[in-house]
This record gives structure tokens, sequence and C-alpha cells, in this order.
């Protein structure tokens, strides 16, 4: 064990409790090493030295570690040329760390003048300072001072180097905090539909935060202690996981609006690959609410099947994000809002007149580009007139909405359902033969005939008559002659005695199916 000893003690301990001890009491004073220095070399530099340093000492057998060199940081090396010399001459090993790169200044303490081309190999190796002759005081003074000089100047050097590397590293990370900031809040703004809003939000989010799923969930009030609610769900959830998310969702929304829910209906989200274990119980989840302005109109819960840390930044970041989000979802909403009530019949809650003209011409379009079929369905209720006489307006509205419940209830997601105008609906059936058309038009015209229509005290039967119009799959007929074709076989149904469906054929006339 080396000792450690200070110019004004008179004794030290060797022991490692005591030594760590004394450098403690010295932590404001610069610590030297003297490595392998004789007894009036060492005097010379405690003499020198005085009370300003702490003097470690070294002797060639015990040289100094790694570890001793980032405990004590010294400011100053002496060392002798002969100890040099076996140290770097010696093992790799006993030479380290005294002969790297970053190894503070080294005083060398040289006998006697060297000889010039000994000169030319100590220059090489860039000590601070080499001294020959006798070592006094005066020198010791004259170069600590020089060490501290160049010291104070590499401490002011390195304290600059590290703030300007630290802001260098601020304005790169506030960069790329603004970068995705920009890159989210363009995605975000990039559509006007919630599920693509929300779809664009995962896969940015999932860039800050490790998220395996995103579902959220927007409200309306409907009544002052209630509301309606819209969730967002990935459609690839099992069974057990969507009744688990439902549930989730409509716990956190009736608590951050502290108000029931009063139905709700789902949004199905794309999503990516599930994970096995995709329960808002199987990890964590993050919820966070949507707000825009004062107002907070629904939330967000983002799920990991892993436990993660956000940092101060992160959660700054995450927050300024979500912010924009809301304003994005909002937006959407609105747009939503407005588009249903353009596109949607007020009363029945199915697509309006002026709707199904439009995607009745595209899907006819693409039937001539793809030469798949199309059917269309135009259905009228039998005797409504007699509904709104007996029984009034009310019972009569009454009955289209739930007509209106019927037929979105029993068609597929590609097709479309609309009011063709009083009691009259239509339905387009895309990549749908005649058969397939049939066997839909029969299945709604026995939910009519059985159901049993209500309003208030009053309840009733109604039945409806369908006509059928069919393009094969390499037919060219223009849209107004398949709305012809399915006009004129429900007149024929309506003619034949109600309550039944025709299927009117472009080449044959129109064949009657009870």
């Amino acid at each position: 064990m080396h000792s450690i000893r200070n110019t004004t003690e008179t004794s030290c301990s060797t022991g490692l409790e005591h030594k760590e001890m004394h450098v403690s009491a010295f932590m404001e004073q610069e610590h030297i090493w003297a490595i392998g220095l004789d007894p009036e070399e060492l005097k010379a530099l405690k003499g020198g030295a005085r009370s300003r340093y702490v003097i470690v000492e070294w002797s060639l057998d015990n040289l100094p570690a790694q570890t001793d060199l980032e405990r004590h940081d010294p400011m100053l090396i002496w060392v002798s040329w002969r100890v040099w010399q076996s140290i770097f001459e010696g093992s790799p090993s006993s030479s380290q760390p005294l002969t790297q790169a970053d190894t503070p200044q080294i005083a060398l303490l040289l006998e006697e003048t060297p000889q010039p081309e000994q000169w030319q190999r100590i220059m090489d190796m860039g000590f601070f300072t080499v001294l020959t002759g006798p070592l006094n005081p005066t020198t010791v003074a004259r170069t600590l001072a020089r060490a501290e000089e160049v010291h104070v100047l590499y401490q002011d050097i390195l304290r600059m180097t590290r703030e300007i590397s630290l802001e260098r590293e601020l304005l790169a990370r506030k960069t790329e905090h603004l970068s995705f900031i920009n890159r989210f809040l363009t995605r975000a703004s990039e559509n006007l539909d919630p599920v693509a809003i929300l779809t664009a939000a995962c896969e940015d989010l999932s860039l800050l935060v490790p998220i395996s799923l995103l579902h959220g969930a927007v409200w309306t009030t409907v009544r002052e202690d209630s509301l309606d609610a819209r969730l967002f769900l990935d459609q690839h959830l099992d069974e057990e996981s969507r009744a688990s998310w439902i549930e989730y969702l409509l716990e956190q929304t009736q608590h951050i609006s502290g108000r029931q829910v009063a139905g709700y209906t789902i949004a199905p989200m794309p999503g990516h690959v599930v994970p096995e274990h995709s329960l808002p119980t199987s990890g964590q989840v993050l919820v966070m609410p949507l707000t825009h302005g004062q107002e907070t109109f629904g939330c967000i819960a983002l799920a990991t099947d892993k436990r993660f840390h956000l940092g101060r930044d992160q959660v700054e970041l995450l927050g300024s994000a979500i912010r924009h989000l809301g304003l994005a979802v909002k937006n959407g909403m609105l747009y939503s809002r407005i588009k249903t009530k353009a596109d949607f019949d007020g009363l029945t809650r199915v697509y309006n007149r002026t709707f199904f003209d439009e995607q009745l011409r595209k899907e006819v379009m693409r039937h001539k580009r793809y030469e798949q079929p199309l059917s269309l369905i135009i259905l009228d209720l039998d005797h409504f007139k007699q509904v709104n006489d007996q029984y009034g307006h009310l019972m009569g509205d009454a009955v289209l909405k739930e007509v209106g419940a019927i037929l979105q209830d029993s068609i597929r997601g590609t097709d479309i359902a609309a009011r063709y105008g009083g009691e009259e609906f239509a339905l387009v059936l895309p990549q749908t033969a005649q058969d397939q058309a049939w066997t839909l038009a029969e299945r709604i015209r026995r939910r009519i005939d059985r159901h049993s229509f209500r309003s208030g005290d009053v309840k009733l039967s109604l039945t409806a008559s369908l006509g059928i119009a069919t393009m094969d799959a390499r037919e060219d007929m223009e849209t107004s002659e398949l709305v012809k074709q399915a006009d004129q076989a429900l007149y024929l149904a309506k003619a034949g005695g109600r309550n039944m469906i025709f299927v009117g054929r472009s080449a044959t006339g129109s064949t009657l199916v009870n």
C-alpha cells in the first residue's frame, strides 16, 4: 500500500480508511503525485509546495492504477527519469495509465543533462517540463505556479467545452422535438377522418413511446347528465379483447366526462399486428384526455406490453403532440358531423338521395372497369299513406326510422342503404350477383313483415315490396337503365299484390319471385 502525506503532516498511517479521511480533509487542495523520488527530491518538493497541495507518494513497486488517477485527479505528477524508463519499458499493464494520452501533466526529473539524441526522445514524450540537476524549493514553486496556470486554463477550456457540448446536445434535442411535432402536426392535418387521424397518430407516437395499440373515445352531449360515445378500436382484436377494451373505454369516458354513457358506436381502425396479450389489464395503459380550448371531448389510450418511464422532455413532447391531436380530432368530428348532415337522411339515418345518386354512378363506373356484378334493390313500404292518415305522422316517422335500422343491420359494410324518397328506400350492392341480391331482399322482406312497429302505445305491422335489377359481370348498362329496371320490377311487385319481390332482367323482362 502507498502512503499519502502532506507537507504540514508529521506522521501518516498507511491504512486505506485513514488515507481516505486524510485526503478528504484537503478536498479544496489540488493533488500532486511523487513517483519514485529520492528523499532529497521529496524534501525539495515539500519545501516548494508548502501546505498548498496534497502530496501523494508512490513507489516503483506500487504504481498507481486508473482508479487512483480518477479518484485523485492530480494537477501535476513528478517522476524521476530512472523510474519513467522502468515504467515505459516495462509491461503494458505496469505503464498504464501514466503513458496514456489523457494523463495529467508530468514533470520529469533528470539527474544529468542527456545526450542530444536522448533529448529528442524525451521531447517526443510530451512532458509538461523537464528539470535537470538537484531539485530545489524555488524551482518546485515556480514549476507548480506554471502548472497551476495551465491547469486552471485547461479546466476553463474543459468547462467551456462541456457547456458547448451540452448546448449542442440541447439544441439537437430541441431540433429533433420540433421535427417530430412538425411531422405529427402535418400528418394529423392531412386528413379530416378521425380514424385516419388516430391511425397516423399511432404510427408517429410509437417513435416516442413504445406503444403496441392505440384506442380512443370521443363523445357528444345528449342531455345534461348523459352523452353518446364513439369508440375507436383496432379491427384485429379478438372477441375477448374487444369486449374488454369497450368496457375499459366506457369506464374512462364516464370517469373523465363525469357523465353516464347513454349509447355508443364503434369505428374500426386498420391497426397493425395485435400483440398476443392485448387486454387493457395485460400491460401498461396511458390514458390522456383530448381537449379543445376548455372543452374535454375525448381521450386516447396508449397501450404497451412492457413498462416504460418517460423523461421530462418526453412528457412535454407527448403533451404537445396530444394537444395538436385534440385539435385535429375535433376538426375531424366537426367535418364528420357536417358531412353526415350533407350525406345522410336526418330521419332514417341512412344515406340521402343525393349521396345515393353519386355512389351509384361511381359503382357503375367501377363495374365497367373491373367487370364485377352490381345489383340494385328499390324497396317501397306497402300502404304507408294509410299509416300517416290513421296514426299520424309521428307513427309514420317511427316506422321509417325502424325500417332504416333494419336495412343498416342487414347489409354489408361495402353496401349502401339510402332513402330514395318518401317511403321508398334503395340498396346499392357492389360485387353482388342476382341470386345473392334476391337472398338479401327476401331476408329484408321477412324482417319487415315480422317486425312490430311501435310509437308510444301504438303498435302495428307493415309489409314491403321490392324490385331488383342486376348488371352481370360483362353486361354494359347505363346508370339510368339500371334504376329503370329496378323501378319497373318494383311496380310489378306492387301491382302483383304487394309484400313480394320482382327481379328485373334486361333480356327476358321481369320475373316474379314469391
